[in-house]
């Protein structure tokens, strides 16, 4: 119960079932930033509609109180923090989770804690969907990628182990695998079944048990005889099993066939945090030409090395795996378009880049691969001991159009810094011997790089 000498702010938005209601009960001192927060609550019920389905409650209401700990979805009152409503739009991803669980949480609701990812992480789902219908793609994209880093570096440390989604311990029923990676494996099943499917399949699954309590495996099986599509290994390798997957791209051939191309791709998939490669993965891929024209196609694997067959009408002069980030694997990327001189401002890299000289614009894309790299070839000549941690690659159109200055740090701490748990493994005193190793491309051998200097801190 939330008691206060409140006024409410109140407006309406033309809604699925007619004219929906919105109450928002505030102190008279916070009327103004209640409007000023709240600017975009009427995309955000729309793009839920859109996604999920009709809203189904009486009337949108948040009532605001003095806490400081987060919001509690009750239906048709979401009790909400004052300091969420600040006048300026810092916290309205919280808004939106919020209303995301008018549909998950509200309208279905977990049937044990062990399937709380369904209430939050479909609400944390959500919070991307209102990026995406405010804002467009490409913050969808930056806010996902923003969870996927966190749970890359940080979740398995600070939940003990890497952690399927469904059938949490009871003390990180309210964790990050969750939340977070409960979010991102929404996304992957989105980018699995494809937009037409899976928001098909959302709101047939709203009006299938409103009001009712659902298990994973409920959602698993609905969303697999609705889509007619056999979604028991992508439940198995991403619900019920912990742990990330990636696939990267080795190396593509190309053949001049009757006007187009015909197009092999060899891809490999890698993992993080468990042991088995995941079946039926959805590999999106763009192929560009010179001039930066590109198609767009996707493929499904199975297993650790894979040929895709494609045929294109472009001359692939450059292909990129998830140009959208349509999975969200064991991979973060900062894409990026360099025409000047000067620094570039990379979220995922975890590196200081200086763009030294520019002859022609080039398309850079910095991937930071979250596994093991591949082993040396001739380790009898080069035993040398390699990250267990992750890897980077430099690629992209245009590359020797620029001269690039990188800096990144070797970073073995055990801390909550944002630079922390990277290479805990890799030494355990001094960092003498730390050498940067590099290769061209996937057939060659990694061996000491050339153009680099060790400044060692000691």
């Amino acid at each position: 119960v939330a008691v206060a000498p409140y006024i409410t702010v109140e407006s309406s938005v033309n809604a699925a079932n007619g004219p929906l209601p919105i109450v928002i009960y505030g102190r008279s001192a916070d009327s103004m930033n209640i409007v000023q927060s709240f600017t975009h609550l009427d995309e955000a019920i729309l793009k839920f509609e859109e996604a999920f389905g009709p809203y189904r409650f009486d009337k949108v209401g948040y009532s605001l109180v003095p806490f400081s700990s987060g919001a509690m979805e009750h239906a048709t009152n979401i009790t909400y923090p004052i300091y969420a409503s600040n006048g300026n739009l810092s916290q309205e991803g919280l808004m939106a989770h919020e209303l995301g669980h008018m549909w998950w949480g509200d309208n279905v609701t977990c049937q044990t804690d062990g399937d709380m990812w369904i209430n939050e992480g479909w609400a944390s789902f959500s919070e991307y969907l209102f990026q995406e219908a405010v804002y467009g793609r490409s913050s969808y994209e930056e806010a996902l990628l923003e969870d996927l880093r966190y749970m890359l570096q940080f979740g398995h440390h600070y939940e003990e182990d890497y952690r399927a989604v469904a059938g949490q311990p009871h003390q990180y029923v309210y964790g990050d695998h969750v939340y977070k990676k409960g979010a991102l494996v929404a996304h992957n099943l989105r980018g699995y079944l494809g937009d037409e499917l899976f928001f098909s399949a959302a709101h047939q699954f709203m009006e299938q048990f409103k009001y009712s309590p659902v298990s994973s495996d409920s959602l698993e099986k609905y969303f697999s005889i609705y889509s007619g599509k056999d979604l028991s290994f992508f439940f198995r390798d991403w619900v019920f099993t912990p742990g990330y997957n990636l696939v990267v791209l080795d190396s593509f051939e190309a053949v001049n066939s009757n006007g187009g191309y015909d197009l092999t791709l060899f891809v490999q998939q890698k993992l993080k945090g468990t042991a088995t490669f995941h079946e039926g993965v959805p590999v999106y891929y763009s192929i560009y030409d010179e001039n930066w024209d590109s198609e767009s196609g996707v493929a499904f694997i199975d297993g650790r090395f894979a040929e895709i067959k494609a045929i294109a009408s472009i001359d692939p002069k450059y292909v990129i795996l998830y140009d959208h980030v349509e999975q969200a694997q064991a991979r973060t990327v900062d894409r990026v378009v360099v025409k000047n001189q000067g620094p570039l401002n990379l979220d995922n890299m975890y590196w200081d880049v200086e763009v030294e000289s520019v002859s022609d614009s080039a398309m850079v894309v910095f991937d930071h691969i979250w596994s093991v790299p591949d082993p040396i070839k001739k380790w009898s000549e080069k035993a040398y001991k390699m990250s267990n941690y992750h890897y980077w690659k430099v690629h992209g159109i245009g590359l020797s159009n620029l001269e690039i200055n990188a800096e990144f740090k070797y970073e073995g701490r055990t801390s909550s810094s944002n630079a922390g748990f990277f290479d805990m493994d890799l030494l355990s005193t001094t960092e003498d011997s730390l050498m940067l190793l590099y290769r061209m491309n996937a057939t060659g051998d990694w061996n000491e790089y050339e153009y680099y200097s060790l400044n060692n801190l000691g």
